[in-house]
């Protein structure tokens, strides 16, 4: 992308492109079942974090928070019907110029506001950002302590 190297992609057989792209969808899916669901489990890095990840989620199903796989499915539905039922229609794209609706920030916003006057992070376990900090931090240059977390990745 930044680099201006996706005419690479041209050289690369199909098959190769198309199986890069299950992997990673399935690397992702796998990732974040258990923040849908809610279950905390041990983080892992390096080599098979995915696999040992899900040894420790699928005995620990039985503790789902339910109200977050319920906030999890809600969401999904959601964007579903916003990019297949309303940015995809015909009527919508001459009405409004080609310019979609944009589904993911009107989610974050209506969960944000939800999440806060339902209080679901205190009174369901519900886990949320917090509060985030404004600006950037201070430059410094202690990026070698942070070497053998990326190297194993």
């Amino acid at each position: 992308g930044m680099m201006n190297l996706g005419f690479l992609t041209t050289f690369l057989s199909d098959p190769l492109i198309s199986g890069f792209t299950t992997g990673s969808a399935i690397h992702v899916f796998f990732s974040q079942i258990k923040v849908a669901f809610g279950v905390k489990v041990k983080r892992y890095s390096g080599p098979f974090r995915i696999i040992l990840s899900c040894k420790d989620f699928f005995p620990n199903i039985y503790k789902t928070n339910l109200v977050t796989l319920l906030a999890t499915v809600v969401a999904v539905i959601v964007l579903i019907i916003i990019r297949e039922g309303i940015n995809n229609r015909k009527w919508f794209k001459k009405t409004f110029r080609g310019v979609p609706v944009p589904g993911e920030l009107i989610l974050i916003i209506v969960g944000t506001l939800l999440s806060h006057h339902f209080s679901l992070q205190e009174d369901y376990a519900v886990e949320v950002v917090g509060n985030i900090p404004t600006g950037f931090p201070a430059f410094s240059v202690s990026f070698v302590q942070y070497l053998p977390d990326v190297i194993g990745e």
